[in-house]
């Protein structure tokens, strides 16, 4: 009896489990993300003034899906003011 008692209100681990797993299995905005995956050229323009024409620059953007396909990393690299930029971005959604 005092076991039963014990039991009332909890959930059976491997149920659990399975509501762990339907929650945390990529979906649609998730193959979205998966949609920008690849290598891509950039072109970007700095407005250092007022009234001056932008600094103008091209890059590189390489993009891949990670962790199960859960998340969207993306590597940067391009020139700036004289200088090379990288950088590194994580995309995700819950």
């Amino acid at each position: 009896m005092e076991s039963a008692k014990k039991q009332e209100g909890k959930m059976d681990m491997q149920a659990m489990r399975e509501v762990y797993k339907k929650l945390g299995a990529p979906g649609a905005v998730h193959k979205r993300l998966a949609g920008m995956v690849g290598s891509w050229t950039t072109k970007s323009a700095y407005w250092m003034e007022p009234g001056k024409p932008p600094e103008e620059s091209t890059g590189t953007c390489e993009q891949k899906m990670f962790l199960g396909g859960r998340f969207l990393q993306q590597e940067y690299k391009s020139e700036s003011m004289g200088e090379t930029f990288t950088g590194i971005n994580i995309i995700g959604y819950k």
